[in-house]
């Protein structure tokens, strides 16, 4: 029998025709998707590699099975039908006779659970993606490189030395102390005494003890004070040195005499 001979809709189980391959690709994915759903149902999360490996083993048994199952309806159908009755009655081969509709087919069944599967899984694969874009998003937060490991100790370093320096008090008594060493280092003569002295400029500064005008500064070697000598605690004239006392920590010390 031609195919003009046989009604349009039975064609395609008379060619015993197969799903295409884009209906193969559509049905896998619509498993797929029903599959990571259930798995997230179960366990409140999406699965990882090796557990979206077993899903894909289980997506492929199902499509397979289906295939197979389609394939024997299709061949069931077709050995049904006698193509020597009259289209009335091939008609009524596709009626139910309870209801008196026609029934579907296999393949129309198929393309109804494919369109009615789409609108199932638009929402799950619009999670999928935000969840990925959300996991990719973190990813681009960088922690503060740091190029050097020794950079971390001395950094602790730095913030260490500053917590000491509280005032800028402290810090001036600091800078007078290295003062005081370097000019310990330059004295030819330190067999008897402690001879700390600075020569100024020419012109008269004002002392930061007593904010007298005077040419000299003398700086305690104990607390590193500077005073002159309108507000020494005591001074002693010794043959070649005078003896000082600190206005500050009451510390004697002695410094040479200056020779004009």
């Amino acid at each position: 029998m031609s195919d003009e001979e046989i009604p349009r809709r039975l064609r395609r189980f008379h060619r015993d025709e197969p799903p295409t391959q884009e209906e193969v690709h559509d049905r896998s994915t619509e498993i797929a998707i029903k599959e990571v759903d259930k798995f997230k149902d179960k366990h409140a999360r999406y699965p990882q590699k090796e557990e979206l490996d077993e899903i894909s083993e289980s997506v492929f048994t199902q499509l397979k099975n289906e295939l197979k199952q389609d394939k024997n309806e299709q061949k069931e159908i077709s050995s049904q039908i006698n193509f020597g009755n009259s289209e009335n009655e091939l008609e009524n081969l596709e009626t139910d006779p309870d209801t008196g509709m026609k029934k579907m087919s296999f393949l129309e069944k198929r393309k109804a659970r494919r369109h009615h599967g789409h609108k199932e899984v638009k929402q799950p694969e619009k999670e999928t993606k935000t969840a990925i874009m959300s996991k990719q998003e973190k990813q681009k937060v960088k922690m503060p490189e740091i190029n050097d490991a020794n950079e971390i100790p001395d950094l602790l370093e730095k913030n260490d030395d500053l917590s000491k320096l509280e005032s800028s008090a402290e810090v001036k008594k600091l800078s007078s102390v290295e003062e005081l060493g370097s000019l310990e280092n330059q004295l030819e003569d330190v067999d008897d005494f402690d001879l700390i002295e600075k020569e100024t400029e020419t012109t008269e500064n004002n002392c930061p003890t007593c904010n007298n005008k005077t040419k000299e500064f003398i700086y305690c070697p104990n607390c590193g004070e500077a005073f002159c000598d309108h507000c020494a605690k005591k001074i002693d004239v010794l043959t070649d040195s005078l003896g000082y006392t600190c206005p500050k920590c009451s510390h004697e010390f002695k410094k040479r005499k200056n020779i004009n």
